[in-house]
């Protein structure tokens, strides 16, 4: 598998490349969006362990650069605690929806042929992004991602949901309170 750095309109992100591409013949997309303090190579990993041959993934940069210890930075889809402030929530969706779009047209993704995986912070974006797009993603994938404020997602969501959804977290992880996994 071959990986790209690249940047679109709002957010650098990586392409990982099925074994075998042939550019111009429309693959299944997976986007994978990164935990806080990590970055858009975090997730590139489990591409060859979810298949090799049949899909691209898209894995971007959160847009921003935060502290993670002395001397390091990582990247944050919206500030710790930022899950309460609708604005720093609202400006990641938007770069995040502009990427996708991009890559989607780019590639000439099929409709019905993506998937949005989201890990921690990147999970709790998983459902405020992809939840309301079923005619973008036909599934969600959320590992250790807080379902925050959800009745202000409830107003987004379509009259019928058929997406699939994979949830998954651990009982031992003490980052999210047990209230916050429940869907």
């Amino acid at each position: 598998m071959k990986a790209v750095e690249s940047r679109g309109s709002t957010l650098e992100y990586l392409t990982v490349f099925p074994d075998d591409y042939e550019a111009g013949v429309p693959y299944p997309m997976i986007v994978c969006l990164h935990g806080f303090g990590a970055d858009m190579r975090d997730l590139a990993g489990l591409a060859s362990a979810i298949d090799q041959t049949g899909y691209l993934y898209i894995c971007p940069n959160a847009p921003l650069a935060v502290p993670i210890g002395p001397g390091h930075t990582g990247r944050a889809w919206y500030e710790p605690g930022g899950n309460t402030n609708p604005a720093a929530v609202e400006r990641a969706l938007t770069a995040l929806d502009a990427l996708t779009r991009e890559v989607l047209e780019q590639y000439q993704v099929p409709a019905g042929r993506a998937l949005l995986l989201g890990f921690s912070q990147g999970g709790a974006l998983t459902y405020r992004y992809g939840l309301p797009r079923p005619e973008m993603f036909t599934g969600l994938v959320v590992l250790s991602g807080a379902l925050r404020n959800p009745e202000a997602l409830l107003a987004h969501l379509p009259a019928t949901q058929e997406q699939r959804i994979f949830i998954a977290h651990g009982t031992d992880d003490g980052a999210i309170h047990n209230l916050l996994r429940e869907v």
